[in-house]
């Protein structure tokens, strides 16, 4: 059995979430199309309100590295490092996570 480690952003539900969740809504309700930039906020995936929104995700199989995460290895153990002062700025939450 292997292990999967994920390093996950996300911006909260808050008041711009709301607002963005009733446009979205609004247009759907309307049979319009969503505004780009509803769209983009969301990931072009409707909005859950539970988790807020995903912002980005890196895996250990990852390649490239954003900017605010550093992968280690280092006698027998590796994971994350993550600088919190190049994360982008409406990021509230990150999620660390192990799958097997």
């Amino acid at each position: 059995m292997s292990m999967r480690t994920y390093v996950t952003l996300y911006r909260p539900v808050d008041d711009k979430w709301r607002n963005m969740q009733r446009v979205w809504a609004a247009c759907n309700d309307a049979g319009l199309a969503v505004p780009l930039e509803v769209d983009v906020f969301f990931n072009g995936r409707p909005p859950d309100g539970v988790e807020g929104v995903e912002v980005a995700c890196v895996t250990q199989n990852e390649t490239t590295w954003p900017p605010w995460v550093t992968r280690f290895e280092i006698d027998m153990k590796d994971g994350y490092d993550v600088d919190v002062t190049k994360l982008p700025k409406d990021v509230k939450i990150i999620r660390f996570t192990n799958s097997y």
